[in-house]
């Protein structure tokens, strides 16, 4: 699964990535957290698709990373970010959380 919130009011965001973690991962073992200012989509990929400590699936939460490499001509690494292969690396059991309180709607480089 993968699920994006965005803003405009970070508080209710952060308030519905816990409903989600809760949802998908209630004793909080398989979930992690990355900095999307920094990570590649190659790691969150990575992440993604390893397998949960205690679980089939994985929980992973990344904020501000559509931010950072949603706009048109947005580089990682040099190269044009990869959505649709990062979308397509979720496993079935495990979800992707795309946590961005700063924007109100997508980015059409994301769509």
């Amino acid at each position: 699964m993968i699920c994006v919130v965005l803003g405009p009011d970070p508080a209710m965001a952060r308030a519905r990535v816990r409903e989600i973690r809760r949802a998908q991962d209630p004793s909080g073992d398989s979930t992690s957290f990355l900095d999307g200012k920094s990570v590649s989509l190659r790691e969150v990929m990575m992440d993604i698709a390893s397998v949960g400590f205690f679980s089939a699936g994985r929980v992973v939460v990344v904020e501000d990373l559509i931010a950072r490499l949603g706009k048109q001509g947005a580089r990682d690494g040099g190269q044009t970010p990869d959505w649709p292969g990062l979308f397509a690396a979720v496993p079935a059991p495990s979800t992707l959380v795309l946590l961005d309180p700063s924007l109100t709607a997508l980015p059409a480089a994301v769509r």
